[in-house]
């Protein structure tokens, strides 16, 4: 029983917010299905004639089937962004079942009999919940006006077609008011998603024009006196040297404004870092707890303090399916733990976690990776305290 609980939660886990929600709200459509026409037709079976239960039944599960599968592709369009497959076909194959189901009533008799009722509801849910999802616009009310006439020719009572019809718009409308609100927030997800991902390119796009606009100048400089001192060595003038000399001190100073860039752009703050990690975590649905404070950490570990919250959050954004992540701070380390392991099975160390290992190594600090069961933790230990 503890593995079966362990594998359902692993399951739901794997699941992002907007998809739990979307089955949350979706799932109880399945047995309304199939239950609603079941508990009518039960109760409706005591006094219909003897041979009008098996037939309706056969017909109902035959007419059920491919409405259960053309809901359940539509519902995966809506919440995974899957293409229905086969709808034709499939809407094609309830109508033998629809077509016996009611041509069985109407030769069984019994018009204005609590019985007929309560099997033409059972039918005409049936059709409009399996349906629903492709009912839009011209569509339902065509629904509509055929569930009318349905009504009108098994019970011949105009103001049961009323009541089918009515009925009918109802169940299409009430689905389609559930599936609105799934729609809304799959365009919220992938927007944030687009969102974090220009981001990054406008990060990527800022430093590329820092470095060009620092190096672009002195390589080029570089390339020209490299090339005029190759000349004049061909010809044997002295003054080569004086050049190769010049693109020597050009090259040292490109050298010192790289280390300078590269320093500004790792320039970071610790408390900014954990402020930043909690927004952008807590944006893409993930629960983030912060144990301790920036004030901790010393002076001189302050940054790679930092740079660790900053790998860390981007490893869980962009490799984990987490829900959870707590980061814990004290004198002697950064502790990063996450619960998406289990929905992220290829998860594992990358390129930048081993450059925060070698960056952390310089200053004497060590990095460890953990992962037990679902859970992934990054562990920075700082010199002073190790």
């Amino acid at each position: 029983m503890v593995k079966l609980g362990g594998a359902a939660r692993r399951w739901w886990r794997s699941y992002t917010p907007v998809q739990r929600v979307a089955m949350y709200t979706v799932l109880p459509w399945y047995p309304f299905l199939w239950g609603i026409p079941a508990v009518w037709l039960s109760a409706a079976s005591i006094d219909a004639p003897g041979h009008v239960p098996v037939i309706t039944a056969i017909a109902l599960v035959a007419m059920l089937v491919p409405l259960t599968i053309v809901l359940r592709q539509q519902i995966r369009w809506h919440t995974h962004s899957e293409p229905p497959q086969y709808q034709r076909l499939l809407i094609a194959a309830t109508v033998p079942g629809a077509a016996i189901y009611f041509l069985a009533l109407v030769m069984a008799g019994g018009r204005g009999s609590d019985w007929v009722n309560l099997y033409l509801a059972s039918g005409l849910a049936a059709l409009a919940v399996g349906l629903a999802p492709i009912l839009v616009g011209k569509r339902a009310v065509v629904a509509g006006l055929a569930a009318a006439a349905i009504a009108l020719g098994v019970t011949g009572a105009p103001h049961a077609a009323l009541v089918a019809a009515v009925g009918v718009a109802l169940v299409i409308t009430f689905f389609h008011s559930t599936l609105w609100p799934l729609d809304v927030m799959k365009q919220l997800e992938q927007l944030r998603v687009r969102d974090a991902a220009l981001s990054v390119a406008e990060e990527r796009l800022r430093f590329s024009r820092d470095l060009h606009d620092v190096v672009g100048r002195t390589l080029s400089a570089i390339a020209i006196k490299a090339e005029l001192a190759a000349k004049l060595a061909d010809r044997g003038d002295a003054s080569a040297s004086a050049h190769m000399r010049e693109v020597e001190s050009i090259a040292h100073s490109s050298l010192r404004n790289v280390r300078e860039l590269a320093r500004g752009y790792r320039a970071i703050d610790l408390t900014q870092e954990l402020r930043g990690a909690r927004s952008l975590l807590e944006s893409a649905g993930i629960a983030t707890t912060v144990e301790g404070t920036p004030d901790a950490v010393s002076t001189a570990n302050s940054e790679a303090a930092a740079w660790v919250v900053r790998e860390a959050t981007t490893n869980i954004l962009r490799h984990a399916r987490a829900h959870q992540c707590t980061i814990t701070i004290d004198e002697s380390q950064v502790v990063v733990a996450n619960d998406g392991l289990a929905g992220a099975p290829n998860m594992s160390p990358g390129l930048g976690l081993t450059g925060l290992r070698e960056r952390l190594a310089a200053i004497g600090a060590s990095l460890d990776i953990r992962c037990d069961a679902s859970t992934f933790t990054v562990i920075a230990r700082f010199k002073e305290n190790a």
